[in-house]
């Protein structure tokens, strides 16, 4: 029987004791120690090549988006501007009596 290569470094974090609880109780429900079960899950994590994002061209067409938006909304707040409503609509003292 071959032996497992020997394990010499430790990862630890702290948890609430609800959440140790519930993490015992997945370990056993698998009918691991908590120790092993944990491992076993970080070890299967890290393999995991899933993205997270967009991929490449969603990526691209989303930006090309929001770079037309931003040209759109420039336009828009310099023409504004121009005409003198950049402070929201004219002069507001305009309207007031006296």
């Amino acid at each position: 029987m071959v032996k497992p290569p020997l394990r010499t470094k430790s990862i630890g974090f702290k948890v609430s004791e609800e959440e140790y609880a519930q993490l015992e109780t997945a370990a056993q429900t698998s009918g691991r120690t908590l120790g092993e079960w944990c491992r076993e899950l970080v070890l299967a994590s890290g393999q995991e090549t899933k993205p997270t994002g967009p991929g490449g061209a969603e990526a691209q067409a989303l930006m090309a988006e929001l770079v037309a938006l931003r040209a759109i909304l420039l336009n828009v707040l310099f023409k504004a501007g121009e005409r003198g409503e950049a402070d929201g609509g004219g002069d507001a003292t305009a309207d007031r009596p006296g």
